[in-house]
């Protein structure tokens, strides 16, 4: 079974740089076969030569390193995939890095493209075991890079061979603290099973594990909700990264344990709520250096907690989406720590694990102005089209109370980096709750049948006109509260209407994705975020 390399990786970089108009070559292992695999294509630069020259002229080289040399641009010119502190690229050493298993990151420049990121947030660049590239790169100037078009074939192939055998993805969390309940404190002082506070977002910290001014031990709470890791996952490593609220010193032996449940739900103010949770039979002791305040390094972030996130998804319920909670606790406590709990410093949990089965995750459905729609159809089954921005809006499946019109909504997920006949497993969208609403209600998902689904635009009709698939899946969610984002907020399984299309002949990975949504029981509709942070977000398991 052929298994693909994800990285999620979010990271900041500054550049500053000075570049030379002198060229240099290196060696070519670009199209083995001579059948003319040696291109990429950018909308806004035409084609992409990885082998400028001719067969075993100068151009780009595949190292289990690196990518490097020069490729050249019909319209943009040179781009150095091998920046270097040499005359090519002034005083910067950045280029673009091989994980050795086909997986590309790193940078490519040139003077009137700028700077190409090879592993962006919402894209990323891998080889097959084909020798085949694949996905996009983001370049700063012009747009997106395609490789491996399948409607209009274009390919850059290398002798250099991917891995087949395993699959890594690192998962970031930070949703700890979003909403009251996710944390929690309960008093162990004189009761193991004692009065428990849950802990909201504005200010509060997270004591671990001695509350100094009320004078009481304690047991501590810390829930993370969405953790978008396959069942049986094999787990390589799993910290969780607090940022210290106090200046706390002193040696202290502080114990993890996780919930041993399938699912773990919010903690609620109720006597024993933290102590009395069944507890994974897997342990992990941290014992943390000095703290000072607002310190966010090594010191605060704990021992590997791998083999408690491993026993948590190998339970044969744990279902990717789920949350985990894990119970921290401590007979050493005068010595404790003080953990920030705000909205953008809170425990964030990171986890890399490996799995047979390869997640893709697009979280940009709300990122700019059409790629979510509303649609009058009170009136008329091709009514007036709202587009909504990520500044407050929210959506509404699919009824708008406030102006009391029926609607249908549109949901477009761009850059799909899944490759055209991938076998699909699982696919559902998460939604986060900006109201709250009850009541029964049947929610109907279709796919819009295109290769490439188009932003949508404020013209009549352009949401309910635009052709559906075949397969269509219906949701009946249970009642939504103000912030939740668990099972309820999970559509059931999209599966169906994601084969459809990425079976289309014209189908490309990198193309976007849109979903129509209606309903003819909209009374009782649901309302969800649509914010840069909180929108619909898309993931999708396939083979």
């Amino acid at each position: 079974m052929n298994k693909i390399y994800l990285f999620f990786i979010i990271s900041i970089l500054t550049i500053a740089v000075s570049i030379s108009t002198t060229v240099s070559y290196g060696m070519e292992n670009i199209d083995p076969d001579n059948d003319n695999s040696q291109f990429a294509y950018s909308e806004n630069t035409g084609w992409i030569n990885f082998e400028p020259n001719g067969d075993g002229g100068d151009g780009a080289e595949v190292t289990d390193s690196a990518v490097t040399g020069f490729i050249w641009s019909e319209n943009v010119g040179w781009i150095n995939l091998s920046c270097e502190n040499t005359s090519s690229c002034g005083t910067v050493d950045y280029g673009v890095v091989n994980d050795g298993n086909g997986n590309l990151s790193g940078f490519a420049y040139g003077e009137n493209i700028g700077w190409c990121n090879f592993n962006p947030t919402e894209g990323g660049v891998f080889i097959d075991s084909n020798g085949d590239f694949n996905g996009q790169a983001w370049c700063e100037n012009v747009g997106w890079v395609h490789f491996n078009n399948q409607a209009v074939p274009y390919k850059v192939r290398t002798t250099f061979q991917g891995a087949e055998t395993s699959t890594t993805s690192v998962i970031v969390s930070k949703r700890a603290v979003a909403r009251e309940g996710n944390v929690a404190e309960e008093d162990i002082t004189s009761n193991t099973s004692g009065p428990v506070e849950t802990l909201g977002s504005a200010g509060s910290d997270i004591e671990l594990t001695n509350d100094t001014q009320e004078g009481k031990q304690q047991m501590v709470g810390i829930r993370f909700p969405n953790i978008l890791v396959p069942q049986g996952a094999i787990i390589k490593s799993a910290h969780i990264q607090f940022e210290s609220d106090e200046n706390r010193n002193g040696p202290v032996t502080i114990t993890f344990h996780g919930e041993a449940s399938n699912n773990a739900i919010l903690f609620k103010e109720v006597d024993g709520d933290v102590s009395n949770r069944s507890r994974t039979t897997t342990s992990v002791e941290w014992n943390p250096g000095d703290w000072n305040t607002g310190d966010e390094g090594d010191e605060q972030r704990t021992s590997n907690l791998a083999a408690i996130v491993e026993e948590i998804v190998l339970r044969p319920g744990w279902e990717q989406g789920n949350a985990i909670a894990f119970i921290v606790s401590s007979n050493d406590f005068p010595n404790h720590r003080t953990a920030e709990n705000g909205e953008s410093n809170g425990p964030v949990l990171t986890i890399e694990f490996e799995s047979e089965i390869s997640a893709f995750i697009s979280k940009q459905a709300a990122a700019k102005e059409g790629n979510v729609a509303e649609e009058d159809i009170t009136t008329a089954a091709s009514g007036p089209v709202e587009t909504l921005g990520s500044a407050g809006s929210d959506l509404e499946l699919t009824m708008d109370s406030q102006e009391d019109k029926q609607q249908i909504v549109g949901i477009r997920f761009p850059n799909i980096n899944i490759p055209n006949g991938s076998d699909i497993v699982e696919a559902f969208i998460q939604f986060e709750s900006d109201e709250n609403r009850n009541g029964p209600v049947t929610i109907t998902f279709h796919g819009e049948v295109s290769d490439s689904a188009e932003l949508f635009q404020e013209t009549d009709g352009d949401v309910s006109g635009r052709l559906k698939t075949s397969a269509s899946v219906d949701w009946n969610p249970d009642d939504w509260n103000v912030g939740d984002i668990d099972n309820a907020q999970r559509t059931p399984d999209l599966a169906a209407i994601v084969q459809e299309l990425v079976n289309r002949a014209g189908w490309s990975s990198g193309n976007a994705m849109a979903f129509i949504v209606s309903s003819d029981d909209f009374t009782n509709h649901r309302t969800a975020e649509n914010g840069r942070s909180n929108g619909p977000v898309l993931i999708i398991n396939y083979r």
